[in-house]
């Protein structure tokens, strides 16, 4: 009687062992990176008419030893805070600028302080004009045309300030951004696409990177495709119920203004015929890329060796 007690009780404790491994093993928490700290983040937020109520933010975060953050983000992130949650951030690259640059910077960033919230035609713009905010004449400045226009002065020394950053940023900017990924795992790669042309391919599972450039049509073509009002309704985040299908994020910056959309695969086979050339012309890149990486990069030889049988001898 004992001994099929203490089994009974070893089965139990078995059981509650694999039941908390297993609820372990399921519980995700969120993740995230922690940028550091900046002398003046510029957001440029993307247009409603575009993006919902999910309004996407391009963030210019510049250091003040020059080195830059540039980050496509798929909301907002609070004033003064430098914690990006992951599952936010569509893409990044950082960057350096030259010395005059960092001081043409600092320049515009001391005539941003104690200008207040103003009127500013086009796009929407939230700055965060110091590395931390300690009263109102520091606070986020927004800019944007639901407010109040400033006077002149104030007005003045945000258009010098603005067109200084947006002059430096230029170099650093992509003009579209696919990511894609999924497929039990077997892939997470990210195309970049600058304005110019030129392409950057990121296998993420390989930790490869190679750099390119599209030919004139595949470069006509998309701009057709991501200027299309198909595209620019698209919304920006699609239900995704299909553990197993592929996932695509698309981020365009234009002269529209900065778009993100994220779908799965189940959504692109109901989308625009629009998107699923996008999607297509993406992919292909994405292949083409990957394929010359892998060409680079001598592969073992598969020829077969030959091996020499000897049969028995016979007496």
């Amino acid at each position: 009687m004992k001994h099929t007690l203490a089994r009974r009780l070893l089965a139990l404790f078995g059981i509650c062992l694999l039941l908390g491994t297993s609820l372990r093993a399921t519980t995700s928490y969120a993740s995230g990176t922690d940028f550091g700290v900046y002398i003046l983040r510029f957001f440029e937020i993307g247009p409603a008419k575009f993006n919902a109520n999910q309004l996407p933010a391009l963030m210019f975060g510049v250091k003040d030893d020059g080195k830059t953050f540039l980050a496509i983000l798929r909301k907002l992130p609070e004033a003064y805070s430098n914690y990006i949650e992951d599952a936010d951030l569509v893409w990044h690259q950082e960057g350096t600028l030259t010395t005059a640059e960092l001081n043409r910077v600092k320049l515009a960033q001391t005539g941003l302080i104690g200008v207040p919230d103003q009127y500013w035609p086009g796009n929407d713009y939230a700055i965060d004009r110091v590395a931390q905010a300690t009263g109102p004449k520091d606070a986020r400045l927004l800019l944007n045309n639901q407010l109040k226009r400033a006077n002149a002065s104030d007005s003045a020394a945000v258009q010098n300030a603005v067109q200084i950053i947006l002059q430096i940023r230029k170099r650093f900017e992509p003009m579209v951004v696919f990511n894609w990924s999924g497929g039990f795992g077997r892939r997470s790669s990210q195309l970049t696409i600058q304005s110019e042309g030129q392409i950057t391919y990121a296998d993420e599972l390989r930790g490869t990177t190679v750099t390119d450039n599209m030919t004139p049509p595949d470069m006509d073509q998309m701009q057709q495709l991501i200027h299309s009002q198909t595209y620019l309704a698209y919304p920006p985040l699609v239900k995704q119920n299909c553990a197993n299908c592929w996932v695509y994020s698309i981020a365009t910056l234009t002269e529209d203004g900065l778009k993100t959309i994220d779908f799965d695969q189940n959504a692109l086979d109901g989308g625009p015929q629009s998107l699923k050339t996008l999607v297509t012309l993406f992919a292909d890149l994405s292949d083409q890329e990957a394929l010359v990486r892998v060409t680079l990069t001598p592969l073992p030889t598969m020829t077969p060796t030959a091996t020499l049988w000897r049969l028995p001898m016979t007496s």
